[in-house]
């Protein structure tokens, strides 16, 4: 573990048991989180060049301290000033969009092999 790092092994015990005394660690487990994947977001964008960033599903959603500290580290993670305002948002589909992608994938594939017959 780095010097950022906590130790969440029990927190959702800690959590459950007594929210109000423990709303500090949930808070910090939250935010590093949210910076954890902003490393690998900051990373590809980097890489790919992209022109918006959709968030989908439950980590799209998750609005607060989580999704606070991802937009903020992901802009620190981004290289180049041209990129580093590009919107980043939660899919408009929100915990459904990977459902949904998949019905639409088959359903095209289904489509395709349709018109081929």
């Amino acid at each position: 573990m780095s010097g950022n790092d906590i130790d969440i092994s029990g927190a959702s015990i800690l959590v459950v048991d007594d929210v109000p005394a423990n709303l500090a660690v949930l808070v910090q487990a939250l935010e590093g989180e949210g910076f954890n994947l902003a490393v690998s977001i900051g990373w590809l964008i980097n890489v790919l060049d992209p022109e918006a960033v959709i968030v989908g599903g439950g980590l799209g959603m998750a609005g607060g301290p989580y999704w606070d500290s991802f937009l903020a580290s992901t802009r620190s993670h981004i290289w180049s000033d041209t990129n580093r305002y590009l919107p980043i948002m939660p899919a408009a589909l929100g915990v459904d969009a990977g459902f949904i992608g998949a019905a639409a994938t088959i359903f095209q594939r289904q489509a395709s092999e349709s018109d081929s017959t």
